[in-house]
């Protein structure tokens, strides 16, 4: 059974973590240019690093960083779909925390990976090269590595090791602001990929509007709490110098320029089907 010591509270990063530690990496890594080019901001790598230490932190990749890893680990189709699975269950986790004790929501969400893990499987079809859904960005033909019959499921650290992590992490003096920004930011960022990596038309735009009202939200909550406060711009955001508190607003602001362009595109196809 696994030790009560260490507990992994996002479902994605932990199944993440799996995936890496299963080639002999580790999440920190990520932002590491000799294994992922261009690699993943810092402040990315450090959110989903925390997010397995703390409940109520539900960072998550895109679809487009999603994709970096894929193409720079070649990732199998079973991996792919791993990992689209833990996402759903993230959601279903984000749901219930607040709503039941946090180590509740966790076991379900964990539960429930599996038999969502399985229920994709079916769908797409067990490692043939004719896979539906061959827009979806996480299941692209497979051209880098074939599918191994089961997936090895890293065992989680030890405490030890988990301890050594988190006397890594150095974390903001932020006010009650700045948290409840940073949670929209993470929620909303999650509704967001979901419904960009979805086919169905009115999720992609439920999720498109419900991100885009939630981003700002939060930062609208941060100008009030800083209305002097200058944020990095779009171009600037690469940088692995540039402050969290200059980070993530100007994240945020380009995460919601992303859900402003899919309403567009949803409203756009839905008036292009109208008789």
């Amino acid at each position: 059974m696994e030790s009560a010591a260490y507990v992994r509270w996002n479902v994605f990063a932990a199944t993440l973590d799996d995936i890496l530690r299963s080639r002999g990496m580790r999440l920190g890594q990520l932002d590491d240019r000799s294994r992922v080019d261009p690699p993943i901001h810092p402040e990315k790598v450090r959110r989903l690093k925390q997010s397995l230490h703390a409940p109520k932190h539900f960072h998550v990749l895109s679809a487009d960083e999603i994709d970096l890893v894929v193409q720079a680990l070649g990732l199998s189709t079973r991996e792919k779909i791993l990992l689209r699975a833990a996402m759903l269950a993230t959601a279903v986790e984000a749901i219930l925390m607040g709503r039941i004790p946090p180590q509740a929501a966790l076991t379900a969400a964990e539960t429930l990976l599996p038999v969502i893990e399985q229920a994709l499987l079916d769908y797409y079809g067990e490692f043939d090269d004719t896979i539906r859904g061959d827009d979806d960005p996480l299941l692209e033909e497979d051209a880098v590595a074939s599918a191994p019959e089961d997936l090895p499921r890293s065992p989680r650290p030890a405490s030890a090791e988990a301890s050594d992590d988190r006397d890594q992490f150095v974390e903001l003096a932020i006010d009650s602001a700045w948290a409840e920004a940073m949670d929209l930011i993470e929620r909303a960022h999650l509704t967001l990929v979901l419904a960009e990596l979805t086919d169905d038309a009115r999720e992609r735009h439920s999720g498109a509007r419900v991100a885009h009202a939630t981003l700002t939200h939060a930062l609208t909550l941060l100008v009030d709490a800083d209305p002097t406060a200058t944020w990095t711009t779009t171009a600037e955001e690469t940088r692995s110098d540039v402050r969290p508190e200059q980070f993530w607003p100007a994240w945020a602001t380009t995460r919601r320029d992303c859900a402003a362009r899919l309403l567009r595109e949803t409203l756009e196809d839905e008036g292009s089907a109208e008789p």
